[in-house]
């Protein structure tokens, strides 16, 4: 998946792989149902590549149709919003 360079956070902070990467590691570390509902949980062994600043890659462990509909519904917060407020229970 390319991203679209120039692409910023309401902060400043740029939208690239890098980004992306943290948000999938912190909305797929947790393994519990998502919100809606379980069929828009990743499988166990999903993973996220990056190639470059702007390229990223997604592994999944067997074909997944819902893939685009998941990444869709996923959490995208900036660097602060990580270090500032996280997410789940044990921010709350």
């Amino acid at each position: 998946m390319t991203l679209r360079q120039g692409v910023k956070f309401h902060n400043g902070e740029p939208f690239d792989a890098a980004v992306v990467r943290l948000n999938w590691d912190e909305n797929t570390h947790v393994q519990q149902p998502f919100r809606a509902g379980q069929f828009l949980t990743f499988k166990p062994g999903a993973q996220l590549e990056i190639l470059e600043p702007y390229t990223i890659r997604f592994h999944f462990p067997a074909p997944d149709g819902m893939a685009l509909v998941k990444l869709s519904s996923m959490h995208i917060g900036s660097r602060q919003f990580w270090a500032e407020h996280g997410w789940g229970e044990q921010s709350w």
